[in-house]
């Protein structure tokens, strides 16, 4: 799994930013006939567990791409990062960082901003609920503008500021990596809704 918010484990000012957990996606390999129109983007995430109060997620789009590694030093997603890899401080461990840890620094005129200062999206979730979507007219504008340069999808999933200062406020979500190849429902999925006036024949996937 993934998780977005502060864990309750380690409510101490010294661990600082260490206790804060924000996910990153990339999506890549996308591609549209040069004539298409983009009409919609969703992103849907399923929920594996939750707080017993209500969370609003927000989505960002990210500045700049990232090496999202292959696991670490040890393969195993939990072991330190190997140099040039993603990382909560690091674009590229060792080589670069990013302007605030977790992709922090939102800006909508600074070069080293990490993400724009407004969400394109977000979504509020219940407890309870086992799946939740983040879609918008900013998210279908930001995605067809990189695909049409075949660029990858770059987002940043958070928990508001207000909650992300919450010890114990943490949402656990189903990751990319969830099951085998044909166990793949709980993964998140990244949905497109687009036309083309050279269309013959319409299929739903």
């Amino acid at each position: 799994h993934v998780r977005l918010g502060r864990t309750g484990e380690f409510p101490h000012p010294k661990y600082g930013e260490n206790e804060l957990f924000r996910v990153l996606q990339r999506w890549d390999d996308i591609v549209l006939p040069p004539d298409s129109e983009l009409a919609v983007c969703r992103i849907t995430l399923q929920v594996e567990e939750g707080p017993p109060e209500p969370l609003r997620l927000l989505l960002y789009a990210v500045a700049r791409d990232w090496n999202p590694g292959s696991g670490g030093v040890d393969g195993n997603n939990v072991s330190a990062p190997k140099p040039g890899e993603v990382w909560w401080g690091d674009a590229e461990y060792g080589q670069a960082a990013w302007g605030l840890p977790g992709a922090g620094f939102a800006s909508d005129t600074h070069p080293d901003a990490d993400t724009g200062s407004q969400a394109l999206a977000d979504a509020a979730w219940s407890p309870g609920q086992e799946s939740l979507a983040l879609q918008s007219a900013a998210l279908a504008e930001y995605a067809a503008d990189r695909i049409r340069r075949g660029k990858p999808v770059l987002l940043l999933l958070k928990l508001t500021d207000q909650q992300e200062d919450l010890p114990g406020c943490f949402l656990s979500l189903y990751s990319g990596e969830h099951g085998d190849s044909r166990n793949t429902a709980r993964r998140p999925a990244l949905e497109l809704e687009w036309s083309s006036e050279a269309e013959v024949e319409t299929v739903a996937n």
